[in-house]
C-alpha cells in the first residue's frame, strides 16, 4: 500500500472504502486529537482503485501540512519547557526540595529517587507556571483537569495524582495550605485482561528468539519459566556468580533478600549449564554480548512476538513472574512457601492470586473433589481416595482394619 505522508493511516471499512487518518500517538501537543480525518474532495472515505493521482496528491499536501503544524507546536512546548518557572513564593519547586531534604526521602534507593524525580518535573512543567495553581491554593478539580488534558498515559497519570498528593500533605505539614483542601483524588487504572503464559507460548516465544539469533533471551525465558524472578535483577545474572551448581544464589537488588533457588527440572537445567562460562553473562543482548537494558528487552521481545503468527500481542515478557506465582499456588504451595521462591511480600503474593485465582477453573475442581470425598467419608466411614476421569468419578475407599487376634505371649507380656 502506497505511503501517502507521515503519521497518515488508511483505514479499511466494512463497504470497500477507505478512510485516511492523520494519526499521532504520542508526544502530542495540549488540544491536538490522537486522530485528524484527512477529507478528499471533501469526502471522508474513498475507494482505494478510484483514486486519481490529483487526489492522491491532495491527500498527500493535506498530510504535510498537519505534520508541519505538529512539528511547530512540538517546537514551542519544547521551548517552553526549557524556561524556568516564574518565581512564586511557596512553589511547587520548593515545596519539592522540601520533601527532598526529608529522611524518608533519603531513605529511598537510588532507582525509586529517579522515578519519583520524573514525576516531580511533569507536575512542575504543568503546574508550577500559573501562580493560581500554587501548592498553597491549588483545587483538585483544577489538578484533574490538567492532568487528564496533558497526560495521555493512565500509569503515568495515577503517579502524578499520587506525588502531588504527598507534597499537598507536606504543605499542610509546613503550614502552606490549609487541611480543609485536603485531595483525596486518585486516578483509577484501567484493569486489563488477565494473561498468564502457557509451556507452548514459551516454546514458540523462544524458538522464535533463537531463529533470529537472540539466545540469551531464549535462556532468559526458561530462566524465568522456573524461578519467576523481578527482571532488573534476571539481567545482570553471570555464571559463577549468582548461578553455581544448578542453584540461583543472589541478593535483590529491591529488597536486598537473600534468595537461594535449585533449578530442579532436567530440560532447564539442561538449557542453563549448555552456555555455562565462569564469569560470562548469562542472558546477554546478541547486539552488545552485554546484559539487556530495560528498553532493549521490551523491543526485542516486541519484534519476537509481531513475528509470530497467532501468538497473542498483548502477552508480556514480565507476566512471565505472575505465572509462577499461579503455577506454585496451583501445586499447592502456601503464599510464605511462593514468597520464598519469588521473592514478593506476603501482602503481594495475595494480591497477586486474588487476581489470577479468581477465573482459574482447576483450582475449583479441586475444592470440589476434596468436598466429595469429605462426604462420602462422613457417610461410609471409610477413607480413601477420589478418582475423576472424564465424566466417570470413581471412590476408591481403603480397606478396613482387621482385627487381629490376640497371641497367648502377648498376653503374658
Amino acid at each position: 500500500m502506497k505511503n501517502y505522508g507521515p503519521c497518515v493511516a488508511v483505514r479499511p471499512r466494512l463497504d470497500g472504502t477507505v478512510r485516511f487518518r492523520f494519526e499521532v500517538r504520542r508526544n502530542r501537543p495540549a488540544g491536538w486529537p490522537g486522530s485528524r480525518p484527512i477529507l478528499v474532495d471533501g469526502k471522508d472515505g474513498m475507494r482505494l482503485g478510484n483514486l486519481t493521482a490529483a487526489q492522491e496528491a491532495q491527500i498527500e499536501k493535506a498530510a504535510e501540512a498537519m505534520f508541519r503544524e505538529l512539528c511547530r507546536l512540538r517546537a514551542q512546548e519544547a521551548d517552553a519547557q526549557t524556561l524556568k518557572p516564574p518565581q512564586i513564593e511557596r512553589s511547587w519547586s520548593d515545596l519539592i526540595e522540601l520533601r527532598r531534604q526529608h529522611s524518608n526521602w533519603q531513605g529511598l534507593k537510588p532507582k525509586s529517587r529517579q522515578t519519583y524525580a520524573s514525576t516531580q518535573k511533569r507536575i512542575v512543567d504543568f503546574l508550577g507556571w500559573d501562580p493560581a495553581l500554587q501548592p498553597s491554593t491549588v483545587l483538585e478539580s483544577q489538578i484533574d483537569k490538567i492532568f487528564l488534558q496533558r497526560i495521555i498515559s493512565p500509569h503515568r497519570r495515577k503517579a502524578a495524582y499520587l506525588e502531588v498528593r504527598r507534597l499537598l500533605e507536606k504543605a499542610v505539614r509546613e503550614g502552606w495550605r490549609d487541611p480543609a483542601l485536603t485531595i483525596s483524588y486518585s486516578a483509577r487504572l484501567p484493569k486489563p485482561k488477565l494473561k498468564t503464559w502457557s509451556a507452548d507460548d514459551l516454546r514458540c516465544a523462544a524458538t522464535q528468539a533463537i531463529t533470529e539469533g537472540e539466545y540469551g533471551l531464549a535462556r532468559m525465558m526458561f530462566a524465568q519459566w522456573e524461578i519467576g524472578q523481578r527482571l532488573q535483577n534476571v539481567r545482570l545474572f553471570r555464571y559463577g556468580y549468582q548461578y553455581v551448581s544448578g542453584g540461583f544464589h543472589y541478593e535483590c537488588v529491591k529488597t536486598g533478600r537473600e534468595i537461594r533457588i535449585g533449578v530442579i527440572n532436567a530440560q532447564a537445567r539442561r538449557i542453563l549449564d549448555d552456555a555455562y562460562e565462569h564469569g560470562a553473562y548469562m542472558f546477554p543482548y546478541a547486539a552488545t554480548g552485554k546484559p539487556f537494558t530495560g528498553v532493549e528487552l521490551s523491543k526485542t521481545f516486541a519484534r519476537v512476538r509481531k513475528r509470530l503468527q497467532g501468538f497473542d500481542p498483548k502477552l508480556q515478557f514480565r507476566q512471565l513472574r505472575h505465572t509462577v506465582i499461579l503455577e506454585l499456588a496451583l501445586a499447592g504451595c502456601t503464599v510464605p512457601e511462593i514468597a520464598t521462591i519469588t521473592g514478593h511480600e506476603l501482602s503481594s503474593v495475595h494480591h497477586t492470586l486474588k487476581h489470577y485465582l479468581r477465573p482459574h477453573s482447576e483450582m475449583a475442581d479441586r475444592a470440589m473433589e476434596k468436598r466429595e470425598r469429605r462426604r462420602l467419608e462422613q457417610v461410609t466411614g471409610i477413607k480413601g481416595e477420589l478418582i475423576v476421569e472424564g465424566v466417570r468419578s470413581i471412590y476408591i475407599g481403603d480397606l478396613p482394619d482387621v482385627e487381629r487376634p490376640i497371641l497367648l505371649s502377648q498376653e503374658a507380656a
